[in-house]
């Protein structure tokens, strides 16, 4: 993240999985054969920040939530590194743009059903995350969500102006290009200026899950193609395949390249004085066409623009790539 930063290393021993009673000795695990290391920035003299994140992984040690396996220390500056579950694959901007193949919409729509899943579980532990963005999901086969540093209590309250504002800019409200009607509508109720009006974490999960399951199980549903969502999604994916496979290396290179003055890090936002939110008006630009995507309306200030996959470019993860239903 923003905040610090992240090694990669290997544990040859692996890390404490129990206490061996007979041997008296722990027992360990060589189930993984990297971790990660994530350090604090000024962390030498260990700070409140620093082990409010160990807590918050200790507190929701969930299947969805990278795993905390201890803090250890860096010899040399002498700050302090949580030993983390190591996520080859990188975070999800990572994961999208790596990717060789074209990702459809079954399994796009099963990995965000699966994230909803994590932060449901999160919210459930009566927490909030505070800063949940692509940068902070992470992948190794399945998602995991990480970077709890900013987790608190959810009966905390504090004012913006008390805690200050964290995040990713180019995260807030990207545009919403040829994507099933569904799913950007669920989008557009999650960015609702106003609270009441947005979608919450277990109608999240609970309505992505559904559709997963109406997508993965069509065959076996009767009548089942007439299913909404599964129809947007056939009619999508043709469309985005094929310009996926019309697209050329040269051209995907050129897509991906990230502004100089870009930053796709968590930092503290300065902003003052701002504003009550109100709901977007160029949310109105966008309608759904014939070939059920969403496209915006061409003006002198807003002209049409293309997005491949609904992605920004964003393609390193600080100094490395890194990096069922238990649910009421």
């Amino acid at each position: 993240g923003g905040f610090g930063k992240i090694y990669s290393a290997k544990w040859p021993e692996g890390h404490i999985e129990y206490w061996d009673i007979e041997n008296q000795k722990w027992g360990r695990s060589n189930y993984y054969d990297k971790y990660a290391l994530k350090s604090l920035n000024n962390s030498s003299n260990i700070c409140s920040d620093f082990l409010n994140e160990i807590k918050s992984h200790l507190q929701i040690y969930l299947n969805d939530i990278v795993q905390c396996f201890g803090i250890t220390q860096d010899p040399n500056n002498k700050e302090y590194m949580m030993v983390i579950e190591y996520c080859k694959d990188g975070n999800l901007r990572n994961y999208l743009n790596k990717s060789k193949y074209y990702i459809n919409y079954k399994l796009k729509t099963d990995k965000l059903q699966q994230i909803a899943r994590g932060l449901l579980d999160i919210h459930n532990a009566e927490k909030v995350h505070k800063d949940f963005h692509s940068g902070n999901i992470l992948f190794t086969s399945l998602p995991f969500i990480s970077d709890l540093g900013m987790c608190q209590p959810a009966n905390i309250k504090q004012t913006v102006k008390e805690e200050g504002i964290y995040g990713v800019l180019p995260y807030m409200a990207p545009e919403v290009l040829h994507i099933p009607k569904l799913l950007a509508d669920l989008i557009i109720k999650c960015w609702d200026a106003e609270i009441k009006n947005r979608t919450t974490t277990k109608e999240l999960y609970q309505l992505l899950r559904k559709w997963y399951v109406e997508i993965r199980d069509i065959k076996d549903i009767e009548n089942g193609q007439n299913s909404e969502i599964y129809f947007q999604i056939e009619e999508c994916d043709k469309i985005r395949e094929e310009k996926f496979k019309n697209r050329s290396n040269e051209d995907k290179s050129k897509s991906l390249k990230t502004h100089l003055q870009a930053i796709y890090t968590s930092r503290l936002l300065n902003f003052k004085n701002l504003p009550k939110p109100v709901n977007s008006s160029d949310l109105s630009s966008f309608q759904f066409s014939s070939d059920t995507s969403y496209t915006a309306q061409s003006t002198s200030e807003n002209p049409i623009s293309e997005c491949l996959d609904v992605q920004l470019s964003e393609l390193e993860l600080n100094e490395i790539c890194q990096g069922e239903d238990n649910i009421e």
